[in-house]
């Protein structure tokens, strides 16, 4: 992840304040995008950067988000095994 973190850095202000303002409301989908557009990256590197940014968010203005960790990713794809693992926790 260290390498892809530049990428977000070099963002405007701006640029920041949308992709946080889009993570914060749960357009997961809209961050994403604007990831790829901004930054030039891949869907699956713009994922992880959009999770590093969660997280960093969650953090730092967690009293922001209308909801908790599992229902923010709830309906989100998920790597099959990830899903076999949780699903075999569950049991």
């Amino acid at each position: 992840m260290s390498n892809n973190a530049p990428k977000l850095d070099a963002l405007s202000d701006v640029q920041q304040d949308t992709l946080d303002v889009r993570i914060i409301a749960g357009e997961r989908l809209e961050a994403i995008k604007l990831i790829m557009d901004w930054c030039g990256v891949t869907l699956s590197v713009a994922k992880e950067l959009n999770r590093a940014r969660y997280r960093h968010l969650r953090e730092t203005r967690g009293a922001e988000f209308n909801c908790d960790d599992e229902k923010y990713w709830s309906n989100f794809y998920e790597c099959p095994f990830e899903a076999i693992a949780r699903d075999e926790g569950e049991r």
